[in-house]
């Protein structure tokens, strides 16, 4: 069996893994140069939606991943923009949303996190952009103090959204599982809350998120690896994420690998990194 780890510059090589991961396009962009979420469009299925880490433009852009080019760009004014770590992409009724997840807190310092959400555009060509001040803020803090988080989903199904607390290999703890709810009126200015801790997770440095668009299954990654957990109809998040480990998948060599979602099919799991002009994986799902 075989994995290809492809590097930029440098052709790609094989070593023994898992089978069939392959490149599915390389982001051509060099504004995306710190890809540290990444999510499918509702609206343009051959399209996901990707954003920087700490430190980048308050903006989301729309990429081809039949081209990699850039065909939207959706600019946040006035976010406060602190450090994005994710994207989620979701359906509410007939309306696709998009959420920035502003969570990362690597000192553990913040008083507030905030997410982001807005009504998906549709972008017809790569000239197409949008800047909004008019979106739900959800402001909140953890029940138990500040914590670092880079890993958000939503269920809409159970209408909650779930986040994943990062803990290094090297520092003590033990992960914990968070829940916000996610509130009926997507449109309003301002909400505050807080996240309640439902949970545990046994595994370290988490660094992406995703849930199935039909709420049964979860995926989450570190650099190395990800794991698919399957929720059954009378668990919860906590049980599932909190249970015993799926089998791992072996992910490819990448910089910093940090986003993961589900293909459209939902046969397979995409990835993206950050460092510029990066590839997007796609790894089938055992």
């Amino acid at each position: 069996m075989i994995r290809s780890i492809c590097l930029v510059g440098i052709a790609a090589i094989t070593l023994s893994a898992a089978p069939a991961q392959e490149v599915l396009v390389f982001l051509r962009d060099k504004s995306i140069d710190e890809s540290s979420g990444i999510d499918l469009s509702n609206r343009h299925t051959s399209t996901g939606w990707t954003h920087n880490d700490s430190g980048g433009k308050d903006r989301i852009y729309q990429v081809d991943l039949k081209t990699g080019n850039t065909v939207g760009e959706v600019e946040f004014k006035k976010s406060d923009n602190q450090d994005w770590e994710d994207i989620v992409t979701f359906e509410d009724g007939d309306i696709a949303y998009l959420m920035v997840c502003d969570v990362g807190d690597n000192l553990k310092r913040r008083n507030h996190c905030q997410l982001c959400i807005i009504p998906e555009p549709l972008f017809k060509d790569s000239k197409d952009s949008l800047k909004s001040e008019d979106w739900l803020n959800i402001e909140f803090t953890y029940e138990d103090g500040p914590r670092n988080c880079e890993s958000v989903a939503v269920d809409v199904k159970n209408r909650k959204i779930i986040l994943v607390e990062k803990i290094y290999p090297e520092a003590d703890g033990i992960p914990g599982i968070y829940e916000l709810p996610l509130p009926g009126d997507l449109t309003g200015a301002k909400e505050e809350l807080i996240a309640k801790r439902i949970g545990e997770i046994q595994t370290k440095n988490l660094t992406g998120m995703d849930i199935s668009d039909d709420g049964r299954r979860a995926v989450l990654r570190n650099y190395p690896r990800a794991w698919v957990y399957h929720k059954g109809p009378d668990q919860s998040w906590a049980d599932v994420l909190g249970g015993e480990l799926p089998a791992p998948i072996v992910l490819p060599l990448q910089p910093q690998g940090e986003g993961i979602c589900f293909s459209a099919d939902g046969k397979s799991i995409l990835l993206s990194s950050e460092n510029v002009k990066q590839p997007i994986w796609r790894i089938p799902i055992p």
